[in-house]
């Protein structure tokens, strides 16, 4: 629970670094309230935890470099800068997954 709740945090941390404007430019674009923004963004935590664990188990357990620091923070970064550059819609699911799962594999390759 605590990776997941650590994760999550970093999703939100994120957001505040979306160029230009920050979280208050995502809010401003996003329209539909912070929570539904967390809710959407946080969506994604759990399949964030399982492929950092597949990661994980792939590479012997050895981590390049911090996750939440270069994989989760920048999602979110990714979501919001999203949000903000086609009008306040969020990425599918399928765009979102496809992000976690080439930067996850970067990531792990990092060390390679």
């Amino acid at each position: 629970m605590k990776n997941q709740l650590l994760t999550a945090a970093f999703f939100v941390e994120g957001l505040h670094d979306v160029k230009p404007g920050g979280y208050d430019a995502v809010i401003a674009a996003w329209g539909k309230g912070c929570i539904e923004l967390v809710d959407a963004l946080v969506s994604y935590v759990p399949l964030a935890i399982q492929l950092c664990n597949y990661g994980a188990i792939a590479s012997d357990g050895q981590f390049p470099g911090v996750f939440d620091y270069e994989v989760s923070s920048p999602f979110g970064k990714w979501f919001g800068e999203y949000i903000v550059e086609h009008g306040g819609n969020e990425p599918s699911q399928k765009e979102a997954e496809a992000w976690l799962v080439k930067e996850v594999n970067t990531f792990f390759n990092l060390g390679q």
